[in-house]
């Protein structure tokens, strides 16, 4: 597949792809906000905060155990590389990074955060979501390097609805317990796994996963999970570090609002998966022209930004009326986060800018930078301010990523336009 397009079909194709894109994400904000309206109300505070704090590690672990597979996918199908063997090489890595970081999961994180859990229950949930979701993940990733969002549309809905499936099951056998649910989560993921996997097969003739982890791709792939596993811990940190420190059901009222400030940000990521790709076939042709496609998107997306942060805002009250009176607390935690969508839009399409145009190193430069003034302020804060304290780190780690990362975008450009003056 060639990623060079003219202008007029590249626009056209980001039109298409954009909706496609929006359905995609409008099934999983739906189906997304079901499955966790019913699990939360199911498990109430305490066991919602152990949960949560489960899911984001083990959904820290997914960049950085499949060493960068989903973006090589996306930047080796753009310079016309065989999609079968790139699809056999990276759901490989991604199968048993997978199953490697379960395994150093149960034996090395469930002792710390949630010794409460047996370690088989652990390792069915820690599974769950770093084999089987993060699978389900790579075949998406493998339609948008086609930018066949039409078919990720396909694969969303169809995981998002197997998701929901289990969490119903579960709350209908008279579940109650982080325990109970690991056993319907690893179901219901490793069936949406399966089946994504199954559209791949037939809309793309890919393979069934067999080719061993390649050294080359794990060499190349090493600085895009240094960056995606940043970017996540940057998102996911403070819920096992409030579990720790506050105490679960603090922490629980803490994700559940996150939760829901994340689910605001879901449509932004129909300009992101629609632009990805373009990103990397302008990074061939030069800073200016991924400058010019972060700006155009950045405007959009911090236009919806502020209409997201607005109706998380004034909606918040809602919540206990799904969640239950238990969560009455959790209409602060969502007020107090309500502008992170609006940030996290300022962010993502400068850092595709730079890794559009083979400057990985500075996006991960500036989340690392990020994740450590995270982590500090959040071990400063949270023992007198709990979740108020995390919240505040969060807000102003994610504010500071928006200054490093147009920083590097704007010294890129810089830089590329003295080349450019030096060779004329």
């Amino acid at each position: 597949m060639s990623g060079r397009v003219s202008a007029a079909g590249q626009e056209g194709l980001l039109r298409n792809n954009t909706v496609w894109a929006l359905v995609a994400d409008v099934c999983q904000l739906v189906l997304g906000l079901a499955s966790f309206f019913i699990l939360a109300r199911v498990l109430g505070t305490e066991e919602f905060g152990r949960y949560a704090a489960v899911i984001a590690v083990s959904t820290l672990t997914i960049p950085v155990f499949s060493f960068g597979a989903q973006q090589l996918i996306m930047l080796d199908m753009e310079q016309g590389r065989s999609f079968e063997a790139l699809w056999q090489r990276g759901a490989s890595t991604v199968l048993f990074g997978g199953l490697f970081a379960t395994a150093l999961g149960t034996l090395v994180v469930r002792p710390i955060l949630i010794p409460e859990l047996s370690w088989l229950d652990f390792a069915a949930l820690f599974g769950a979501q770093s084999v089987f979701f993060g699978m389900a993940e790579f075949s998406l990733v493998s339609t948008r390097a086609h930018r066949r969002l039409d078919v990720s549309a396909a694969l969303r809905a169809g995981a998002g609805s197997v998701r929901l499936a289990a969490v119903i099951a579960f709350a209908t056998t008279g579940g109650a317990s982080t325990a109970e649910y690991a056993w319907f989560s690893l179901t219901g993921w490793s069936v949406a796994a399966l089946l994504s996997m199954l559209i791949v097969h037939r809309a793309f003739a890919a393979q069934p996963v067999g080719a061993v982890p390649a050294a080359e791709d794990l060499r190349r792939g090493f600085p895009y999970a240094v960056g995606a596993g940043s970017a996540f811990a940057l998102d996911a940190i403070d819920r096992p570090m409030l579990l720790r420190i506050s105490g679960p059901s603090e922490n629980g009222v803490y994700a559940a609002g996150y939760r829901v400030v994340q689910m605001a940000i879901t449509p932004i990521g129909a300009l992101v998966k629609a632009s990805e790709a373009d990103f990397f076939s302008a990074g061939a042709e030069g800073s200016n022209a991924s400058y010019g496609i972060a700006k155009r998107m950045s405007r959009v997306a911090a236009l919806y930004g502020v209409v997201a942060g607005l109706a998380i805002f004034f909606a918040a009250p809602l919540l206990p009326v799904f969640l239950g009176d238990d969560w009455n607390e959790t209409v602060t935690v969502a007020r107090f986060l309500a502008f992170l969508p609006l940030v996290k839009a300022l962010q993502i399409f400068a850092a595709n800018a730079l890794t559009g145009q083979g400057l990985q190193h500075k996006r991960n430069r500036a989340l690392q930078i990020a994740v450590v003034v995270n982590i500090v302020a959040n071990l400063a804060l949270m023992p007198r301010f709990g979740w108020r304290g995390a919240s505040v780190a969060t807000l102003a780690a994610e504010v500071m990523m928006v200054a490093l990362l147009w920083r590097a975008v704007h010294d890129s450009r810089s830089s590329s336009s003295q080349r450019s003056s030096e060779l004329k």
